[in-house]
């Protein structure tokens, strides 16, 4: 009795957190955004960063790192295994994640598996997260948003369904198709929905990292991040995804 009252004082806990400081991020997105160095638009422009250039140029190594993970793909989890907060979005196994970097954490075991992905992620200025993004065909993730402006999200197509048309972002009034080889940079606090209406998968290498910024932007962004990493959200999905890489490196061949 006393271990299940306990259990839902934390859960009761988590979720008011959880809800605060969402709060925050959210009456704070206005105040972020005129701090921005970059436009405040669903998309932005790729000549704002000197990285995607070297991701495109070396697309074809990640590539081959990403297979040779997917040839244990059953090992591979999914995306609610490891975030608890995504079971809205993320269904049965239907979006599979390989974790390389998580708002500053770097878990050592998925990053031998790839060190020439994990070599260019840390080429980019500011890493917040990084890991491959596995979407099954015909999935539909529903319409979500990110809670802070101060980050934005990359994608960097890597497998592409071939009937590209049919595979898609819907984010703010855009339309995003992906393409082998290409890096897209995006917004992720404008709310966006992807539909894979195909039969083959659709896989990128996800990133994020801080929106560049006025010092004072940059100041509360990187305060904020500091509080949310003491948050229990925070701790148990870096320790989710500690204990699974550590099972994947355990059942996976000695490289």
């Amino acid at each position: 009795m006393i271990r299940k009252l306990k259990s839902y004082l934390k859960n009761c806990r988590r979720l008011f957190v959880n809800k605060l400081l969402h709060f925050v991020s959210m009456s704070a997105k206005h105040f972020i955004a005129k701090q921005s160095l970059v436009e405040n638009r669903p998309i932005i422009d790729n000549n704002n960063f000197t990285f995607v250039k070297l991701l495109e140029e070396n697309w074809n190594s990640i590539y081959d790192e990403l297979i040779e993970i997917l040839r244990f793909r059953d090992l591979v989890p999914s995306f609610h295994e490891i975030s608890k907060e995504q079971y809205k979005i993320s269904k049965g196994n239907k979006w599979k994640t390989f974790a390389f970097f998580s708002f500053g954490h770097k878990f050592k075991y998925n990053c031998a598996y790839a060190p020439n992905t994990v070599k260019l992620l840390e080429c980019i200025p500011n890493l917040q997260s990084a890991w491959f993004s596995v979407i099954a065909p015909g999935y539909h993730i529903p319409k979500h948003k990110g809670i802070t402006r101060g980050i934005l999200r990359g994608h960097l197509g890597l497998s592409i369904p071939a009937i590209s048309k049919e595979c898609f972002m819907d984010i703010g009034n855009n339309r995003i198709y992906w393409q082998q080889g290409k890096v897209v940079v995006f917004d992720d606090t404008f709310e966006h929905a992807v539909w894979n209406n195909t039969d083959q998968e659709r896989i990128v290498l996800l990133f994020d990292f801080d929106r560049p910024m006025k010092n004072t932007g940059r100041y509360i962004h990187e305060t904020s991040m500091k509080i949310f990493r003491q948050t229990e959200a925070y701790k148990d999905g870096v320790n989710s995804t500690k204990k699974i890489e550590k099972s994947f490196n355990r059942k996976v061949p000695s490289r």
